[in-house]
């Protein structure tokens, strides 16, 4: 996978070129933050919070907007470097350790066996053609894994993502709500002229009793007490409406914010075993390469003129390289097959 540069902070970053470690580094700087981004919208939303003005509200909300969108992007980005970053790293070392390993063996066998010496071509291709079975083992591990990294990667896109719509929700539940209390306010005016025109109407019943009244005056105040006592009723429901739907909103944010933490522990978790894994493969049987190659006790006795008739090719294929195909072909018919399990 070309990993490619990134564009952060008014800095350029060349993946390719660097460490896990370095882009390790470079993503907790990505989430460090993210994570304050969202701290400060917090802030922004809380009537708690510093910031009074409306407008001002406003302008760091849309801030928050632009620097989280980026933030999550790069994260995403940086995220799927790290996960194939700790692939190639590893598998690059088990693979430059096995070289090793043989080259000391066929040193064992035959310390006279070089570049110059006759076969060394077919040694030399039947070792690339074992190493490359190796790595390319080793690195169906790391697909593997990889895979459902990526997976969890876009899933926290899409949760982050959904994260900066419900504080845009919050936030305009909390303006809706604002508006709502200062047309309540102005509601209790009109309940105080409400219960002015009740009294009048009790008052205009009692002089019914002494004095002719019109009827028609009673009802068109029954009418209009009516109509208030209505629009009070719509005000409250409404309000409740938004309070219920904020506190709705609230809850989701919560949600979200808890599966985006268990996606990013999943995530790291995976990396940690795959790290294992590709470590461990083919690994216990690999040390006999150090441990039981030795020549025959009676090749140490031998004449340099024997010694050059020694057939090391026959010798490194059959102590080494058969034994290591071996390997490779029973770790992918059987361990392969239940990494996901």
């Amino acid at each position: 996978m070309k990993l490619g540069t990134i564009s952060y902070e008014e800095k350029i970053y060349n993946l390719e070129y660097l460490s896990s470690e370095e882009i390790n580094d470079l993503l907790k700087k990505v989430v460090t933050n993210r994570k304050t981004d969202f701290e400060n919208v917090k802030k922004i939303l809380s009537n708690d919070g510093e910031e009074k003005n409306n407008e001002n509200k406003a302008n760091l909300f849309q801030s928050f907007i632009k620097h989280s969108n980026e933030n999550i992007k790069v994260e995403a980005v940086v995220e799927r470097a790290l996960a194939d970053k700790i692939t190639s790293e590893n598998v690059n070392q088990k693979v430059k350790n096995q070289v090793n390993s043989i080259k000391y063996g066929i040193k064992k066998i035959n310390s006279k066996f070089t570049e110059n010496s006759k076969n060394y071509d077919i040694v030399k291709e039947q070792i690339l053609d074992c190493i490359t079975r190796y790595e390319d083992t080793l690195r169906k591990i790391g697909d593997f894994f990889d895979g459902k990294i990526e997976q969890l990667i876009v899933r926290k896109l899409e949760l982050q993502t959904d994260l900066i719509g419900l504080y845009s929700r919050q936030q305009y539940l909390a303006n809706l709500k604002n508006a709502k209390n200062k047309e309540r306010n102005s509601e209790k005016i009109k309940n105080i002229f409400t219960m002015g025109i009740k009294k009048a109407i009790d008052r205009i019943k009692e002089r019914r009793l002494k004095e002719a009244i019109d009827v028609k005056d009673i009802i068109a105040l029954q009418d209009k007490t009516e109509i208030e006592q209505e629009r009070q009723d719509n005000m409250e429901n409404y309000f409740e409406n938004v309070e219920n739907e904020d506190k709705n909103n609230k809850q989701l944010i919560e949600k979200v914010n808890k599966e985006i933490y268990l996606t990013t522990t999943e995530i790291q978790r995976l990396n940690d075993r795959k790290k294992n894994l590709i470590n461990d493969a083919m690994e216990e049987e690999e040390k006999w390469l150090v441990t039981k190659i030795k020549k025959p006790k009676t090749f140490e006795r031998i004449t340099r003129f024997f010694s050059s008739r020694i057939n090391t090719p026959k010798l490194i294929k059959k102590s080494i390289l058969d034994p290591l195909n071996a390997r490779i072909d029973e770790f992918m018919e059987n361990e392969l097959s239940r990494i996901g399990e």
